[in-house]
């Protein structure tokens, strides 16, 4: 979702070892003003999808009930029904 939202990885190792190395560690920031322009709602989804500990961390089912995906799928649903309304 990161890479998504914001066009890069959470993580800023360049090699895929120091990536690594950092996902194990759970060494990432989700500060500064790149993450202060993003909807909240899709902000609150992804810290919910990081959560260092797998108890805490949102599973697949909640995440797509999350109110950013059902709002966001409900637009692009919308978007494609009045486009075959026009054809």
């Amino acid at each position: 979702m990161h890479m998504l939202l914001l066009g890069r990885s959470v993580f800023p190792g360049t090699t895929y070892e120091k990536i690594l190395v950092e996902n194990r560690a759970c060494d990432f920031k989700l500060e500064g003003r790149e993450y202060d322009k993003l909807d909240p709602q899709a902000m609150d989804l992804m810290v919910s999808m990081l959560k260092v500990d797998p108890k805490q961390r949102i599973n697949s089912t909640a995440a797509l009930q999350h109110p950013y995906l059902v709002q966001r799928t409900a637009s692009i649903l919308r978007q494609i029904s009045l486009k075959s309304l026009n054809c």
